[in-house]
């Protein structure tokens, strides 16, 4: 009888069904993506940084713009001036752009000196006018933080040719420059831009000399149509 009851119970031990082996890293993790899969995709989606698109479209835009500039390299005659741009973007790097500036001349306290100090004449060259198409190329473009708002701004590049009012009369000419716009809302924006300008002419028939006029403009923009594409979509 005892025997009997000792092979009873290992019979009995033997229809219990081992434990199974805990789960190792990788099957605790799909249990962990089965179990909560809300959870885990929140996770993920907490890790991958969002690239987010440029906010101010130019690609075929009008604009146009209104300048006041200035000369900042001539040490006996100031130049003021002042016009308008119209430009058009066939893309958002690239775009052409007609613009027109008139100018005046102001002596400065220099020219007074040279004539009774130094004893010596001046023969100077006058710049009346400024007219060039430019080839305008955009490459940086970011924002920036300030007083809790974000503000969008470009960097562009340009060069072109052109004509100006010398002495001589009209002038073949060339400029190149750098700008920078900040965008206050999606069809308005506001920079500065510096331009140099050559050209060749002469004063009181002296010898033909290269003119090189150095010019800092304060620009604004308006934008046609006021909105990009990008809202239209």
């Amino acid at each position: 009888m005892a025997l009997a009851a000792v092979f009873a119970s290992r019979a009995a031990l033997a229809q219990v069904p081992a434990s199974a082996p805990p789960p190792s890293g990788d099957a605790s993790a799909a249990q962990e993506v089965t179990t909560n899969p809300g959870e885990k995709n929140v996770s993920l989606e907490d890790r991958v940084k969002s690239v987010q698109r440029k906010s101010f479209l130019m690609k075929h835009r009008l604009s146009l713009s209104v300048d006041g500039a200035a000369s900042v390299n001539d040490a006996f005659f100031q130049k003021w001036g002042g016009g308008g741009q119209l430009s058009f973007a066939f893309s958002d790097p690239f775009s052409v752009t007609a613009r027109f500036d008139y100018f005046g001349d102001q002596e400065l306290e220099n020219v007074i000196t040279a004539k009774q100090v130094l004893q010596s004449q001046l023969y100077a060259t006058r710049l009346h006018y400024l007219s060039a198409l430019d080839f305008v190329w955009t490459p940086i473009y970011g924002k920036l933080a300030t007083f809790n708002k974000i503000v969008h701004f470009d960097l562009y590049f340009l060069a072109g040719a052109g004509v100006a009012g010398g002495e001589q009369g009209v002038l073949p000419a060339t400029e190149i420059g750098i700008g920078e716009r900040i965008f206050l809302t999606d069809w308005c924006s506001t920079g500065v831009e510096g331009r140099y300008a050559f050209y060749v002419d002469s004063a009181n028939g002296e010898e033909s000399t290269l003119q090189k006029t150095l010019l800092v403009s304060a620009v604004a923009t308006l934008w046609i149509p006021f909105h990009s594409a990008e809202e239209t979509r």
